[in-house]
């Protein structure tokens, strides 16, 4: 056993370092798992047309979630390289960290909307053209 290492054995009581924390790590993950279970299988109550008019599956679902995100990020990358001085390979321009947040949300939800329409006029075409 290595000298700066604790053992399985040096808990501040001295009892097992799995024994003082694995009811704690059960408890928890306990009571997370029925709200996870009635979420899951219990709010597929919402099906009308006008608020979910299409739903595919959950994996599209995530994949869909995660695109979200990846745009947000990008935003997020933009507006920190606004704010950062040229020699940390920033823009230079010294944005106030106010104004990028103005441009990152900005931003983030002019392209979510961009794509939203983009999708929309996809459907509206192939509905009219098929």
């Amino acid at each position: 056993m290595d000298a700066g290492r604790p053992g399985p054995d040096d808990s501040p009581r001295g009892e097992s370092i799995f024994v003082t924390w694995s009811p704690k790590i059960f408890l928890e993950a306990r009571d997370g798992a029925p709200v996870a279970f009635f979420t899951w299988f219990g709010m597929n109550n919402i099906r009308t047309e006008h608020v979910s008019p299409t739903v595919r599956g959950p994996i599209v679902s995530f994949a869909m979630i995660s695109f979200m995100l990846i745009i947000a990020f990008i935003s997020a990358v933009f507006g920190l390289w606004l704010m950062l001085p040229e020699a940390v390979n920033g823009s230079g321009f010294q944005v106030p960290k106010e104004i990028a947040l103005f441009i990152v949300i900005a931003l983030t939800v002019s392209l979510l909307k961009i794509i939203c329409l983009t999708i929309k006029f996809k459907r509206f075409i192939n509905e009219r053209v098929l």
